[in-house]
């Protein structure tokens, strides 16, 4: 009996023991819960859709987002069309030149050997007229060599490119891979009145290699696949090997256009959309679509979508993008 009394004792000692300890448990997990509740509230009455296409963000949450509004600017830029292009295999041009410059070389030979036999004959001391004649039928040969390759690169590359002054450097270029050779090519209804002196470039899929090409002059027969225009050029990448695709923008020779500049962290991105966002009110953003017209070093030209003067969002776009994409009954 006594046993039995010890035992029933000593499971009250206990329970009352585990009572206590669970109580101050949940004391001390309180603050925590309630804090996590806090955050869940933040999410859904401080950044919630307040309308279609906008959003309510208080201004608590806009600081805790670290929120950065400025004014889209208008700055003037050159309008510039559409082009496409690739990098040129060198080594068909590199023969042809090395078979002028070959061909040239013989003809000045020739040149000086029919003056030498020429002169001795007027001088009548050793030279026949036979001797004439065959002297004469060489420089012909090898003055029409020499137009015969002449007239190959005019046709089949670049009329241009015979006329600069340091072609052999630029051969030198060309075969140790400081420079390649690119070819742009324009639809007919985009081809500018003159022939443009650069252009700017990158390599499809590959951002990292934008850069300008130094236009050499018209391609000297058109692509089949555009009819309309087509420029050689030089781009410093040797990276870039023969057959890469490239996606160019060639100077139009219109007057410069006014057009609204936003910075390239205000453009957001879902799928191929690219959008900002527009402060409509102290607590209200807008989501926006825009049309990007291209890139630059200070941000994003925009096409359309968006005035001069509009406040965007240039800090903090795509954690508000997150919030605009949660759904309004998400836990």
């Amino acid at each position: 009996m006594k046993t039995l009394l010890s035992a029933l004792a000593a499971f009250a000692v206990g329970a009352l023991a585990m009572r206590a300890w669970l109580s101050r448990s949940a004391s001390q997990d309180a603050p925590h819960a309630h804090a996590a509740e806090a955050s869940k509230e933040a999410t859904h009455s401080d950044t919630e859709n307040h309308a279609e296409g906008e959003l309510k963000v208080s201004k608590a949450t806009q600081e805790t987002l670290g929120l950065k509004i400025a004014a889209a600017t208008e700055v003037s830029a050159a309008e510039e069309v559409d082009a496409f292009g690739r990098v040129l295999d060198p080594g068909p041009l590199l023969s042809l030149v090395a078979e002028l410059q070959s061909a040239s070389a013989t003809a000045a030979t020739s040149e000086q050997e029919w003056k030498r036999i020429q002169g001795l004959f007027e001088q009548d001391r050793n030279a026949s007229a036979r001797m004439l004649e065959q002297a004469e039928a060489a420089r012909k040969r090898d003055i029409a060599q020499v137009g015969s390759l002449r007239a190959r690169i005019d046709t089949t590359w670049c009329p241009e490119l015979l006329q600069l002054q340091d072609l052999s450097g630029l051969l030198q270029r060309l075969g140790s891979r400081q420079q390649v050779l690119v070819r742009l090519d324009l639809a007919a209804d985009r081809i500018p009145v003159a022939v443009p002196a650069s252009a700017r470039v990158t390599a499809i899929g590959r951002d990292d290699t934008a850069g300008t090409v130094t236009i050499l002059g018209r391609a000297a027969a058109a692509d089949p696949q555009f009819l309309g225009a087509g420029y050689l050029g030089l781009l410093s990448s040797g990276t870039l090997p023969a057959g890469t695709a490239l996606t160019g923008w060639v100077p139009s020779g219109k007057p410069n256009a006014n057009r609204t500049l936003v910075p390239d962290s205000a453009v957001v991105r879902t799928g191929e959309t690219a959008a900002v966002f527009v402060q409509t009110g102290a607590e209200v953003f807008q989501k926006r679509s825009v049309t990007l017209l291209r890139s630059t070093e200070a941000g994003w030209l925009l096409e359309s979508g968006l005035k001069t003067g509009e406040k965007v969002v240039i800090t903090g776009a795509q954690a508000l993008l997150s919030a605009a994409s949660k759904p309004a009954d998400a836990d």
